[in-house]
């Protein structure tokens, strides 16, 4: 019984990760669907580049960070991106999609934030290279944030802090759109 719960349990714990990734992108395009009234696929390009800054972000301070030990080095990067990922997404919004893509029909706007979709791998490509090339010798954040082994089976933090934040984020929407004048 001890040999099937520690096979079982990677296996639940990697689809509450997975899922809670999932979630996060959905959860995005929805509100941005909602919301703004346009479909954006441009959206995923900052999922992947929030991802690659904070791994290069990570192996260019490498030597900061004590491996394994906390979770603070981590955070403060994760803000520091988002803060970069936000203003160029503000931009974005700001000078592009509100000027030229609210007032057409679902069609165009598919298709002009697939561009830029296409266009941000393309620049995310050059920078770091097609297949991660460019990330040789960073160290991950799972690498950063160490591990934690339960009933024999080894865990990232890493994937225990997605974990978390999306719950916050699940009880934060709940929060603001069942209890708020927003909702």
């Amino acid at each position: 019984s001890l040999t099937m719960l520690s096979g079982l349990l990677p296996t639940v714990f990697n689809g509450l990760v997975f899922g809670s990734i999932l979630y996060l992108i959905a959860i995005g395009l929805t509100l941005q669907f909602s919301v703004l009234n346009l479909v954006n696929f441009s959206h995923a390009l900052f999922f992947v580049a929030s991802g690659l800054l904070v791994t290069s972000l990570i192996g260019s301070v490498g030597e900061l960070f004590i491996i394994g030990s906390s979770i603070i080095p981590f955070v403060i990067l994760s803000i520091v991106t988002l803060s970069i990922l936000v203003s160029l997404r503000y931009l974005l919004e700001r000078y592009f999609l509100s000027n030229y893509l609210y007032d057409i029909g679902f069609d165009y706007q598919m298709l002009s934030t697939f561009g830029i979709l296409l266009m941000g791998i393309a620049g995310t490509s050059s920078i770091w290279g097609s297949s991660g090339s460019g990330l040789q010798g960073s160290l991950s954040p799972s690498k950063v944030m160490g591990q934690i082994t339960i009933t024999g089976v080894t865990f990232s933090n890493f994937s225990i802090f997605t974990i978390i934040v999306t719950a916050l984020v699940i009880v934060s929407l709940y929060v603001l759109f069942d209890r708020t004048s927003l909702g």
